[in-house]
């Protein structure tokens, strides 16, 4: 091609006069349009040699791929961040922006992909995840962290070629919480603490520590053991967040004891025990030998329910502590059978005395007489008439009492004659 060039150049130039330096002009014209084509071709193409061997996109991708390079600002927690990254080269052909990812859950990011020998980008990659639930992906390459696991992404070329992109994803955790933040151990015993961490699917592993190692130590699990006496402080950690339990060693611990030991209460009362170790108060766990006489809640809170004796417990670690507690049911009132009656001297009624409630606990009834000498009254109710007159019997129970009035007359004395005799 430049041969011909130059005979064509060579046969303007021959001749003299006006005509050939009309014609030198229009060539070297022509000659410097056709080196200056020649310069940007060159330049152009040893530009999209040098991009492809170190791995840049260069003006590749056009205008969506320059977007999808452009960095922006790290995300913060809870806000999606689009990241971006530089290509790699597959040796199937195609090129990706991304090999790795590690992604928190909601986070996007772009993906761009180029296909071809000139690796130019193409509407014609189809992409793909491997798992959904874990990264999704839409026909722009743009992929969305939806939940903690691994997925792959994979870009895919009308010619066959592909290329994969490995993503993490993680679920930070949002608070850790421990079922124990105080407890008092001897030398060589264990305890185990278990750690709740939020969200549920978090990602993030409980790691745990100790502040002091020659008093208590802590293993992967959260089982701690008492080393020496003292105290210190062990740590479970996920992701950010962090919660402490206290732990006291020592040789001899206090024993543990309950503000009462015995407890008398009325159907309906209720009472507040309280649990001590030495001049700590430990959180410790209730629970009573029969609810239906005696019911206790998480602060030891008593409420007698009806007539019977219940144990109630307070246990902290393998320690524990009773309290023995008589439910009564007091009598509410008490009637008699009869509010007033008639007998003769020397004869004998009977009163019955009516408690209630009907449960009343071993009601004691106990009988008077107002005046002894006109009508006597025994323990059982026997009312009898000793002389003329008019006598008040009253039951009593508790705070309670029913009266009768007795009015005693004179025994008739009934004489019978015999005709015979007359």
């Amino acid at each position: 091609m430049l041969f011909r060039i130059r005979n064509y150049i060579k046969s303007r130039c021959e001749g003299s006069g006006p005509a050939k330096r009309k014609n030198i002009v229009r060539l070297s014209k022509i000659a410097v349009t056709v080196c200056l084509s020649v310069i940007v071709a060159l330049t152009a193409l040893l530009f999209g040699i040098f991009s492809l061997r170190n791995g840049a996109l260069g003006v590749q991708g056009g205008p969506a791929a320059s977007a999808a390079s452009r960095p922006a600002g790290p995300s913060s927690s809870g806000v999606s961040g689009e990241k971006s990254g530089v290509i790699i080269r597959s040796s199937s052909g195609a090129v990706l922006n991304k090999k790795e990812l590690k992604l928190k859950k909601g986070d996007t990011v772009a993906l761009n992909a180029a296909v071809g020998k000139e690796k130019k980008a193409s509407g014609t990659v189809a992409w793909s995840s491997s798992n959904t639930k874990v990264a999704s992906v839409n026909s722009r390459g743009l992929l969305t962290a939806v939940d903690g696991g691994t997925a792959s992404i994979t870009a895919k070329s009308i010619d066959g070629g592909t290329v994969a992109c490995k993503v993490n994803v993680s679920v930070p955790a949002t608070g850790i919480f421990l079922n124990m933040t105080d407890i008092v151990l001897q030398t060589g015993e264990t305890r185990s603490l278990n750690a709740r961490v939020e969200p549920s699917d978090a990602t993030d592993k409980v790691q745990w520590s100790t502040s002091d190692a020659r008093v208590v130590a802590v293993d992967r699990s959260g089982k701690i053991r008492a080393v020496a006496g003292g105290s210190a402080a062990v740590t479970a950690k996920a992701g950010a967040f962090s919660s402490a339990c206290r732990v006291t060693v020592g040789t001899s611990i206090p024993e543990l004891r309950l503000s009462e030991n015995n407890l008398s209460l009325a159907k309906g009362d209720t009472y507040r025990l309280t649990a001590a170790r030495g001049n700590r108060k430990p959180a410790v766990t209730w629970s009573s030998s029969s609810d239906s006489v005696a019911s206790v809640d998480k602060t030891g809170k008593i409420t007698a329910k009806s007539a019977g004796t219940a144990v109630i417990t307070a246990l902290d670690g393998k320690y524990s502590a009773q309290c023995t507690v008589k439910v009564t049911v007091p009598v509410a009132g008490i009637s008699l059978s009869s509010k007033e009656i008639s007998l003769e001297a020397g004869t004998t009624r009977t009163l019955t005395a009516k408690i209630s409630p009907a449960d009343a606990t071993k009601p004691s009834i106990r009988w008077a007489s107002s005046d002894k000498n006109v009508a006597a009254v025994d323990g059982k109710g026997n009312v009898t008439g000793i002389a003329p007159g008019t006598a008040v019997i009253t039951a009593e129970s508790g705070q309670h009492s029913a009266q009768c009035t007795v009015h005693v007359a004179v025994s008739v004395l009934t004489i019978r004659l015999s005709p015979e005799r007359l």
